[in-house]
């Protein structure tokens, strides 16, 4: 058995108030530049997460409305296939199909 890893040892950095918060400032704006976000224009930058957000939004509810729809289709093709199955078209609403009709 191989004997157990050694741990780095570590380091404590004391850092102050005030230079803790511009690590974090810089930090912050760091991420946001890339991204791709002017984090010194934060008007525009409301404005592109509103963009983004209403995206989001519309795609959701254009998902909704596909899978909606796929579902409908699916569950009137089947009830179709099963009446068609029975004969139901033909017994009771007198169909024959495209291919009879043009035999006559």
């Amino acid at each position: 058995m191989a004997p157990p890893a050694r741990k780095a040892p570590q380091k404590v950095v004391v850092v102050n108030e005030d230079r803790l918060r511009e690590v974090v400032k810089e930090s912050v704006k760091d991420a946001f530049t890339a991204i791709g976000f002017d984090i010194n224009n934060p008007i525009e930058m409301q404005k592109d997460l509103n963009y983004l957000r209403s995206w989001r939004e519309i795609v959701h509810k254009g998902g909704m409305r596909a899978l909606t729809t796929a579902i409908g289709l699916a569950v009137i093709a089947g009830v179709g296939a099963v009446l068609v199955g029975l004969g139901v078209p033909v017994k009771v609403l007198g169909f024959m199909g495209l291919a009879a009709q043009q035999a006559q």
